[in-house]
């Protein structure tokens, strides 16, 4: 070899060498310079990520400010996903994390906290929670040992409380993680929701989710390209939502609630009158109490109910399913303003409103009431009967409404409908719509029902749309008859009754219902916003027309032969004077439905309620004492409670129980039976009567 050659070998590696850095010089400037713009797309944009994340929901407070749903601090252990992903043996970390968390008495498996880092719910830059609600204990546990648990961390976030528990559930609502659907909805909200946000699914919590929700913080941070952060650039506070004040009163909520369910309890107990009558199940039912003045809610009680804590960090699916089984009678359901009722005879009211505004009858006119009343010009079953055929004898318009004479109605349900060409063929439904029969009321709840008061334009479209369940698309005599005294196809809710009586009451002045009174500052709790009372009618009601049909209504609970004497027997009707009307409906096979709507002090009424129980028996022994019990608390009668005493059991499955707060009088704790009295079971032949009916008339002419 000569010495040439190593001098060669040098130059020739030199070369590669040379060759191969100017190769990545010139990638490396292609790739910077060059297609600079286009790999920082591949990237994805910039490499700063704003994270926002919630601040303090504001509180849920009664009229009298006291708190219906308040935040705590609750402990959750988290997951960060990015740092997650990077572990070597992740599946060895949820494993260990299972053992801790199970071992501290919080059960839960690896496969739920692998779900739970997969679930597209959360934000991808947040912290998944893996387990809510732990203890002081095993917070100090898991940080002490972060060093073998890498990516957990142990963090403490504000959760909703309710301390009065189910009160007013139906009202209030629940908050949830926020779905796909709600999250789309809401993409363009200035208080930008992120996956896994908390949201009001239900009650006040939906309707006024803007104003509770605080206004988000945000915190800018740096990420890598694989979305992992290294770094903090900005960070602002987040801002609390405002406090919602109700018109609801909860000490009169608790009331109310404790004696609907006391009222359930008695109902199951009565005896059957015959062995062939239905079972008295009373699984269910609602009440309302309303200002007539404005129509604020100050009660709303539906019952089965369900506990809104039960929602906290999300509710099984089992649990859920269990909820909604139709054999729990459906406790999410709120009967006051989603379920619709045939309001039998506290129909009649407006029945007799829209025949003296026609001036289709004179009130003072005496009619023999006979038991029976048939239709003239009739071809089918033309005899319509008071319940038991009882006969009333010489009546006027007062006194019908007072012992709730069906022919009377009846004749007046005939007479319209012969005279239409001068009044129209729907004066009984204007007069009911006028009143807010029918159609959603506009409270501030959710999943309002709109009612239905049935007229020959809607018998006719039903009839077209489905031949074979509706035979019969032309509007008989029959069915005026019915619609007199609220039977047919009628539907409305506990609060839409209560709202028409509440007009009835006030003079004519028909308002929406609201449950909400104010926003406050959440810190401060001075108003920013305040709820006026919002007029969406008017009915006319001069004193030739209000009068009789206030007196027969006063009679029902004053009058010694009225429906709900014996009920209100004791009731200090000298201070306090109320008026009101009994409705009993039949739902055969099913035994019947309980109604009962007043309102006091008359004349100048201050408040409405109305009941409705379910499968209950007749309206007298069981939904006019739980009116009655109602209005003794308004007018100041609070007498101690009784020593608990165990419920019978139920003829369906009961959800929730509340210990009452406040009981009785001491005249209360006599079962219902014995206090409505000798006086009212001898009226019971005269009982509302109500048959409802789908389809055929009873009368097709």
């Amino acid at each position: 070899m000569t010495a040439e050659q190593p001098a060669l070998r040098v130059a020739l590696v030199g070369i590669v060498v040379v060759s191969m850095f100017s190769a990545l010089f010139a990638r490396l400037y292609y790739l910077q310079v060059l297609r600079n713009t286009t790999l920082e797309q591949v990237f994805g944009g910039p490499r700063f990520r704003e994270v926002s994340y919630e601040g303090i929901r504001g509180r849920i407070l009664d009229r009298n400010g006291q708190v219906l749903v308040d935040n705590r601090e609750s402990i959750v252990v988290t997951i960060d996903r990015g740092q997650f992903d990077a572990l070597v043996d992740p599946n060895g970390l949820q494993l260990r994390l299972a053992r801790a968390l199970n071992g501290a008495g919080y059960p839960i498996k690896v496969s739920d906290i692998a779900a739970r880092i997969e679930d597209p719910r959360y934000d991808p830059l947040k912290p998944v929670p893996i387990a809510e609600g732990v203890s002081i204990e095993l917070e100090t546990y898991l940080l002490e040992r972060l060093y073998e648990l890498p990516s957990v961390d142990v963090i403490r976030e504000q959760i909703r409380t309710y301390p009065h528990g189910t009160l007013a559930a139906h009202v209030i609502g629940y908050t949830g993680a926020i779905n796909s659907e709600e999250l789309q909805a809401r993409k363009e909200d200035p208080k930008e929701y992120q996956p896994g946000d908390d949201i009001g699914k239900a009650g006040v919590e939906r309707i006024f989710e803007g104003e509770l929700r605080a206004t988000p913080g945000r915190r800018t941070i740096e990420v890598d390209a694989t979305e992992r952060e290294i770094g903090t650039r900005s960070d602002s506070a987040a801002t609390a939502g405002s406090d919602l004040q109700l018109t609801i009163d909860i000490d009169l909520q608790r009331y109310v609630e404790t004696k609907l369910r006391e009222a359930l309890i008695a109902a199951r107990q009565q005896a059957k009158r015959r062995p062939t009558d239905p079972e008295l199940r009373a699984p269910a039912g609602a009440l309302v109490v309303l200002d007539a003045t404005n129509a604020e809610v100050l009660a709303m009680a539906s019952y089965p109910t369900y506990e809104p804590s039960e929602f906290i960090g999300g509710i099984s699916a089992y649990r859920f399913n269990e909820m909604n089984d139709p054999g729990a009678f459906f406790p999410f359901h709120n009967r006051a303003i989603q379920s619709l009722y045939s309001p039998g005879s506290t129909f009649k009211p407006f029945t007799a409103v829209a025949a003296l505004e026609r001036e289709v009858i004179d009130p003072a006119e005496v009619f023999t009431d006979r038991g029976s009343y048939e239709l003239k010009d009739c071809t089918d079953t033309c005899v319509f009967q008071n319940a038991g055929g009882t006969s009333y004898g010489k009546i006027d318009l007062r006194q019908a409404m007072t012992v709730s004479s069906d022919v009377y109605f009846y004749r007046l349900g005939e007479q319209m409908w012969v005279n239409q060409g001068a009044i129209g063929q729907s004066a009984i439904q204007d007069t009911a719509r006028v009143f807010g029969l029918g159609t959603a009321t506009g409270v501030q709840l959710p999943g309002e029902a709109a009612g239905l008061i049935s007229d020959p334009e809607f018998k006719r479209a039903r009839h077209e749309d489905n031949p074979t369940a509706f035979p019969f698309g032309e509007w008989f005599t029959g069915d005026n008859v019915n619609l007199a005294i609220g039977q047919g196809d009628v539907g409305v809710t506990p609060l839409q009754l209560a709202n028409a009586y509440a007009a009835l009451a006030n003079g004519g002045t028909l308002y929406a219902p609201s449950v909400a009174k104010a926003l406050l500052d959440h810190s401060t709790g001075t108003i920013r916003l305040s709820y006026a009372a919002r007029q969406i009618g008017t009915v006319n009601l001069p004193a030739a027309i209000r009068g009789p049909v206030i007196d027969g209504l006063s009679g029902v609970v004053n009058d010694k032969d009225g429906t709900a004497y014996g009920a209100f027997q004791g009731f200090p009707l000298d201070r306090f004077e109320v008026a009101g009307k009994t409705g009993t409906a039949e739902v055969p096979p099913k035994a019947d439905t309980a109604l009962f709507a007043a309102f006091g002090p008359v004349p100048e009424a201050r408040y409405v309620v109305v009941a409705v129980i379910e499968e209950a028996g007749f309206s007298a022994e069981t939904a006019a004492p739980l009116v009655r019990q109602v209005f003794e608390w308004l007018v100041g009668i609070r007498p101690v409670p009784p020593a608990p005493v165990a419920a019978p059991a139920a003829a369906t499955p009961t959800i929730t129980t509340a210990a009452p707060a406040r009981a009785a009088s001491p005249l209360l704790l006599l079962p219902v039976t014995v206090m409505v009295g000798v006086a009212a079971r001898r009226r019971l032949r005269r009982r509302d009567h109500l048959v409802l009916t789908a389809g055929r008339p009873r009368c097709p002419f």
